[in-house]
């Protein structure tokens, strides 16, 4: 029995016994209900998910840059561009595996593009032992510094006196 249907027995009962003359005092039941609770549903979404765009674009672009050492190589994204002197100058790079994780190389699918100062006869690809094409300028396969975080950066210039930033003319510039 509900307690609503209860409450109402009760008050009945007292109405019946207060109309026979009866001399009890009756007080009225308090009717209790208890609060509703409402929640809000529990709306769940995926996260979106986002991939690294991969090293490789289909036309590289080897632009020129400002960085503390003055106008040098940069990528698309203003990253500063190396050479590293144990390559084999327009033949082969000698950074694979766990150095190109540092130094990841300017790759491409396509042909190098050159901006404004960048001499176009000077860019050319290697094919990297993985069978990537790497772009070259000058025959110096180009690399980007993993520590360089914004545009600008140049900090892998004369890091273990081997990588250098590279100048337009297509020569190391601190070596």
């Amino acid at each position: 029995m509900s307690r609503v249907n209860t409450a109402l027995i009760a008050v009945t009962i007292a109405s019946l016994l207060g109309a026979c003359g009866s001399t009890s005092t009756a007080t009225k039941p308090t009717v209790t209900t208890k609060p509703t609770v409402t929640t809000k549903p529990t709306v769940t979404t995926k996260p979106t998910v986002t991939t690294k765009p991969t090293a490789i674009s289909t036309a590289a672009a080897v632009d020129l840059g400002t960085t503390s050492l003055g106008k040098v190589l940069v990528d698309a994204e203003g990253h500063t561009l190396y050479l590293y002197k144990k390559d084999t100058v327009g033949k082969a790079s000698a950074c694979q595996t766990t150095c190109a994780t540092a130094w990841p190389p300017e790759e491409t699918n396509g042909t190098a593009q050159s901006g404004p100062g960048v001499d176009a006869s000077k860019l050319s690809t290697i094919t990297r032992a993985d069978g990537t094409k790497q772009v070259t300028y000058a025959g110096w396969p180009l690399y980007r510094h993993a520590a360089d975080v914004k545009p600008g950066d140049a900090t892998g210039e004369k890091a273990s006196s081997q990588w250098y930033v590279v100048s337009a003319a297509g020569t190391a510039v601190g070596g």
